[in-house]
């Protein structure tokens, strides 16, 4: 988030140029379950960081944290960006692609294999599964805890990247799958737990998680909302800046869209 090029090719980070976008907030029953429909209760936009910490730090909420979005809304950015404020704050992301989870194996075995100790875009060997065996310290890392906004709560938040990218290798079929290791996510680190584990959890809307039980009726959905035309012009005010200031050495090529006829016209034709 602060110092790799961004897309590996550009002369800034991604921390440069991030613009924090908004979100709606709809229990999953809401949406999907028996509960009468009451769209207009739940247009309201939030900012998506102030929704996801809100949650954190409520010492009431005892369910995952679902962020959703279509490809590209920016769920993996935001994943970055996130730990970042979660460091700020005095809490410790463990930030896991669940591409990357074995689903051969139970969750509690599964999760720290899968923790990226190296380059995100170096595939994951044997000899790195089984560096991290123990890397949560069979679990005891979970039972820890640290006074955040006036309750004990666990410092190891678990972000779980991209439920849409995992694997199909695995003999049985996608959904069960997903099935089985939502269920042990929820049974290992979400009930019954003292002190609380935060667990967030992103994908694109998908049939198979909403069929996996994983959701509650009350399981929050946070859908990422498309920029609004003053979130756009802030993005593009920080991409021309960073390209400018170049902090981390030359682009890898000529960045044409940078033109101001270019950024006149993405500009006008969004805002209409």
């Amino acid at each position: 988030f602060e110092e790799a090029r961004l897309f590996n090719t550009e002369p800034f980070a991604l921390q440069d140029v991030y613009v924090d976008g908004d979100c709606t907030k709809v229990p999953w029953g809401q949406l999907y379950g028996n509960r009468p429909r009451d769209p207009d209760r739940y247009l309201e936009r939030f900012r998506l960081t102030d929704a996801v910490m809100d949650l954190v730090g409520d010492p009431k909420f005892d369910d995952a944290i679902v962020i959703q979005g279509v490809a590209g809304a920016g769920k993996s950015s935001f994943t970055l960006k996130l730990c970042r404020v979660m460091h700020e704050r005095g809490l410790m992301a463990v930030r896991i692609r669940l591409r990357d989870v074995p689903l051969d194996m139970n969750i509690r075995e599964a999760l720290p294999r899968a923790v990226l100790l190296h380059d995100p875009d170096t595939p994951l060997t044997e000899r790195d599964y089984a560096a991290n065996n123990d890397i949560f310290s069979g679990g005891k890392i979970f039972r820890e805890r640290v006074f955040y906004n006036g309750f004990n709560i666990c410092p190891f938040v678990l972000i779980l990247d991209g439920w849409d990218e995992i694997s199909l290798a695995a003999p049985e079929g996608f959904r069960m799958q997903v099935t089985r290791m939502l269920r042990e996510l929820r049974e290992e680190y979400l009930k019954f737990r003292d002190p609380r584990v935060r667990v967030i959890v992103t994908g694109r809307p998908s049939v198979d998680v909403d069929e996996s039980h994983f959701m509650l009726q009350n399981t929050p959905l946070l859908t990422i909302q498309t920029l609004t035309p003053g979130q756009l012009n802030e993005l593009i005010e920080k991409v021309v800046t960073a390209t400018e200031m170049a902090r981390l050495g030359p682009p890898a090529e000529k960045q044409v869209f940078l033109k101001p006829e270019v950024l006149q016209h993405i500009q006008s034709t969004y805002q209409s």
